[in-house]
């Protein structure tokens, strides 16, 4: 009897049943063989091998991916670690360490704490001050940090910190250094070479009802509704240690610091009877504006 000549006598399903059988112990027999015969050339790379059907060339522990997988994996199409897409990447129990992104080309590393993109280089911040948020410069064998750029969340005052025993130079051809917050100094402000140390333009503020409030360390002071004189009472913001320079806008319009009213503690009532007269003052941890000079130019 020929092969055509055999037939089935079971019913279909069991037909069916039986060649999905023959194909899993044939996909079994193919992944055996492919873990017996060892690749010598590239050439051995074949359709026949899995390796070019599977589209990944993988190296680690033995366990599948999903399974505790820990090696490299590279391939097309990618391979998805919290929702990225990746076609290069290093894995430790499933969890991806290092990789590069198959969409964009962004390197992740630092088990996702790092990232570098066509935006720059971003470090994860951490909640403490821990290895992850660091970048830290090194001697060449790695031995010393000589310095650490991280920052901390904690509480309610997050902070950046630039932190080295190293001196910290600001090149000549940068002009101008621009702190757009509060700069604070645990130590002293040494000044070294030309140039002076100013409090800036100053600004002019209006009284209202004797009340004025300050935004720098240098104001002019002018009287409400352009009155020939005004009583100044109360000076609104500033903290504990901020010097306070006052003069005023025009002659014609004499404001009057009046001691003790409100939160100035002054020698007196002060009357600028001249844009050149100055009050200067500090304040206080009691919230008050003390005098720390006066001159009538």
């Amino acid at each position: 009897m020929s092969k055509k000549e055999v037939q089935f006598t079971g019913d279909h399903a069991s037909y069916t049943s039986l060649l999905k059988r023959l194909e899993t112990l044939q996909a079994e027999v193919e992944r055996l063989k492919r873990r017996s015969a060892p690749l010598r050339t590239l050439e051995d790379l074949t359709h026949a091998l899995g390796l070019m059907q599977a589209g990944e060339f993988r190296s680690g522990n033995g366990l599948e991916p999903g399974e505790g997988f820990t090696g490299g994996r590279f391939g097309y199409p990618g391979f998805i670690y919290a929702g990225l897409e990746f076609f290069l990447v290093g894995v430790q129990n499933d969890a991806a360490q290092v990789g590069l992104s198959l969409a964009d080309g962004t390197l992740y590393f630092g088990g996702g704490a790092g990232r570098l993109d066509a935006g720059g280089l971003l470090i994860k911040s951490a909640d403490s001050l821990g290895d992850a948020n660091k970048i830290r410069f090194l001697t060449e064998d790695g031995s010393v940090v000589l310095a650490e750029i991280y920052t901390e969340e904690v509480g309610l005052d997050p902070s950046f910190y630039i932190d080295t025993s190293y001196r910290v130079a600001i090149p000549a051809g940068l002009r101008d250094l621009d702190v757009l917050g509060d700069l604070a100094l645990s130590g002293g402000l040494v000044k070294s070479g030309p140039g002076f140390i100013g409090l800036g333009s100053p600004a002019t503020l209006t009284i209202a009802g004797g009340v004025v409030t300050a935004t720098r360390s240098c104001h002019l002071i002018d009287t409400e509704g352009g009155a020939a004189t005004d009583n100044l009472d109360t000076i609104n913001t500033g903290v504990e240690g901020d010097i306070l320079v006052l003069g005023s806008v025009a002659s014609a319009r004499v404001p009057k610091a009046k001691d003790g009213t409100g939160n100035l503690r002054l020698a007196g009532d002060f009357s600028f009877t001249g844009v050149v007269d100055k009050l200067t003052l500090i304040k206080h941890s009691s919230g008050n504006w003390h005098e720390l000079s006066r001159s009538t130019n």
